[in-house]
């Protein structure tokens, strides 16, 4: 069956592959209904176009792109079945990831400027549509005289049936479409999980964050109380030193028995150091229950050090569960961003250390380069780090 394909959207503005007169009929739209999609059957003396809208989260309300069939003297009957052709064909494109392409926090966004820059994309697209709409020819039919002309629009939606929107077909010169109370595709759903899971792993990442501060913090108290416990040594060797000060004292007071002479200053000085002896004793105990309570938070400090860290590594397990299922909502074909070389020779480089090492590898000017990763000025691609002074997006 032959038919007429366009691709059209926002990219960069409004664009459309191949360019042609029909551009103002696929821009003059506006949304009906909650859907994000919809179909738009026009009819021009015998030319019956289908013209599919999809908006997608780009943070701009007018942001969508779109599929259109022309068929020449002839119709669907079943329109729910290619309703459900042009939301398959969306979800191809997405997936291919050359078009379109999921950012890292889930939402969608246009990986070209201009559509004729995938004709290859373009012509597999117009392709699927072919194979799609072969096994459907027996359900076409041709506009007959019956047809009414100049009566407007009407506004349905997809789950009225085949049989009403075909009347409605008969009956007007354009019907509009909307699948508001469809149900989220598959594609959708892998859009919404790897949006929760993008949250879920920023959200892990502050945690961890947090709890290596935590832990430095415990190291500097842990080496405080190493400070305290030596200080507490110290003072066990200046007690040893005080007893045997204490037996000096004891020595010299035999010395005072055998001086008669001198003996009431000496024991005025007996009985002064008996109460620093005292004193000190006081202290020396004061000490030893001081070190003790040390010791003891020492030992608690210890436990509920010990507990952060079995805390720690189960966010460490957490953290790698999460890490795996974003790996595997994450298509690796998707994380890149395209770029055109714009210098005459753009060489790849090497980099050690700092340092970047030119190669013999170069893209030639105006072809197309994968970037995957930008850091120092520099973009890796499949064949090395690429000055991104030479590229442009």
């Amino acid at each position: 069956m032959n038919v007429d394909f366009y691709i059209f959207g926002t990219p960069s503005g409004y664009k459309q592959y191949p360019a042609g007169g029909k551009s103002t009929l696929f821009q003059n739209f506006s949304p009906k209904g909650k859907g994000n999609a919809q179909l738009t059957i026009s009819r021009e003396g015998l030319l019956v176009y289908y013209i599919y809208h999809r908006f997608i989260p780009l943070g701009k309300n007018n942001s969508y792109i779109g599929f259109c069939l022309v068929f020449n003297n002839c119709y669907c009957k079943k329109t729910q079945e290619l309703f459900d052709i042009f939301e398959l064909a969306y979800q191809e494109t997405a997936l291919r990831g050359e078009l379109l392409h999921f950012e890292d926090n889930g939402s969608m966004s246009f990986v070209v400027n201009e559509f004729g820059e995938k004709e290859i994309e373009i012509a597999y697209i117009k392709k699927f549509f072919q194979s799609e709409i072969d096994k459907l020819k027996d359900d076409f039919a041709p506009i007959l005289p019956s047809f009414r002309v100049g009566y407007g629009s009407n506004i349905l939606s997809i789950k009225q049936g085949n049989d009403y929107i075909e009347t409605a077909i008969e009956q007007y010169d354009e019907v509009v479409i909307t699948n508001g109370t469809k149900k989220a595709s598959a594609l959708e759903q892998i859009q919404k999980k790897y949006t929760q899971l993008y949250k879920e792993k920023k959200e892990l990442d502050g945690e961890y964050a947090k709890l290596l501060r935590q832990k430095k913090q415990y190291r500097a108290i842990f080496f405080l109380c190493l400070l305290l416990i030596a200080c507490g040594i110290g003072l066990f060797i200046f007690n040893d030193n005080l007893k045997s000060r204490d037996s000096m004292i004891h020595g010299l007071t035999d010395d005072l028995w055998e001086k008669r002479e001198t003996i009431d200053s000496l024991s005025q000085q007996n009985i002064y150091l008996t109460s620093e002896q005292e004193k000190l004793k006081n202290t020396n105990s004061n000490m030893s229950e001081q070190l003790r309570k040390i010791k003891e938070q020492k030992e608690d400090l210890i436990r509920y050090s010990d507990s952060l860290y079995r805390e720690y590594t189960l966010l460490e397990e957490e953290k790698e569960r999460v890490e795996r299922s974003y790996k595997e909502y994450s298509r690796p074909e998707n994380c890149y961003t395209l770029y055109k070389v714009i210098a005459e020779e753009a060489y790849c480089y090497t980099k050690c250390g700092d340092n970047y090492n030119k190669q013999n590898c170069v893209y030639r000017y105006n072809q197309l380069v994968r970037v995957y990763i930008v850091t120092d000025g520099y973009g890796l691609t499949l064949g090395g780090y690429v000055k991104m002074s030479d590229l442009k997006r």
